[in-house]
Formats: C-alpha cells, structure tokens, sequence
C-alpha cells in the first residue's frame, strides 16, 4: 500500500472575508477523502499568527481527523 498524500489547507488570515475562509476551509476539509490523503489544517488568525496540525484539532466542529 502506498502512503498517503498530504494536503494542506490554509485558511484564515487579515480579511474582511475571514468567517467565509473558516466556513470553506470547514467544507473542504470534510470533503476529503481520508482514506485517501492526510490533512495538514493551517490556520491563520486574525492576529497573524500561524497555528498548524494537531495544535488545532477539534476546531470549526472537523470530523475525526488523522492530523499530520
């Protein structure tokens, strides 16, 4: 069996369309196949800090994920 990929999606950040980065990123992420791939959630706060993997886990409601 081959490893699985990882895909990393980065949402947040200084926007005025900051809640619609959250609510897509929320979509996306359980749209993906995670059978097939690893997620890698990177998430950026409104005060510019960067938060990535585990150190999130359980935000936005995500199914259970197998965090990189």
């Amino acid at each position: 069996m081959t490893e699985k990929k990882t895909i990393a999606v980065l949402y947040g950040g200084k926007s005025t369309e900051y809640e619609v980065s959250l609510l897509t990123a929320y979509s996306v992420i359980n749209a993906i196949d995670l059978n097939k791939y690893r997620v890698l959630p990177v998430y950026i706060q409104n005060d510019g800090k960067w938060v990535a993997g585990s150190e999130i886990k359980g935000k936005l409601g995500y199914k259970k994920i197998n965090f990189y």
